[in-house]
């Protein structure tokens, strides 16, 4: 479990190479469980800017976090916050990715500049991913769900909707 706690966080990281993923944190298997803190300004000329997820990610604040846990402005080809992987499940119960501020949007070139996920996204609590917008040269803070994998995706959402709120897929 990591607790970024008192302002601390992964910060301006890049990866680069053939086989560059995860410019920020790697997950290859298991459970990573995030608390609190911030994973910003990171790039990945592959796969996931902020984190490259191959196994779970949960993204959840106790009561006695410090900080509210966010992600803004992290870059990559594919997954500009978050990649997760196939057969691997990201679960968002608190935190923000993205914001309305300059510079707080999460980008990638291909798909998915707040989420490219692979296979199920559970959202609930307070929960936030920034609505942004997609053009033909960049995704900004979308949430991407591939089409035609052999595995099906969802997203499931266990939180309060209004008419207010905005959601694409």
């Amino acid at each position: 479990k990591s607790d970024m706690t008192a302002g601390y966080g992964i910060c301006r990281n890049y990866a680069s190479g053939t086989d560059a993923s995860a410019g920020g944190i790697i997950c290859r298997a298991g459970t990573l469980m995030i608390a609190s803190g911030s994973i910003s300004y990171n790039q990945s000329v592959n796969h996931g800017g902020g984190i490259y997820g191959l196994g779970n990610v949960t993204i959840e604040e106790p009561a006695t976090a410090t900080n509210k846990f966010v992600m803004y402005g992290n870059t990559a080809l594919i997954g500009g916050a978050i990649y997760i992987g196939t057969n691997c499940t990201l679960t968002m119960k608190a935190g923000q990715i993205g914001g309305n501020a300059a510079g707080q949007q999460n980008t990638a070139t291909t798909s998915g500049g707040a989420i490219y996920q692979g296979s199920d996204f559970k959202i609930s609590g307070s929960a936030l991913v920034y609505p942004g917008a997609v053009t033909s040269e960049v995704k900004t803070n979308d949430v991407f769900l591939p089409k035609g994998s052999a595995k099906k995706c969802f997203v499931t959402v266990n939180s309060g909707y209004s008419t207010t709120s905005k959601m694409s897929i």
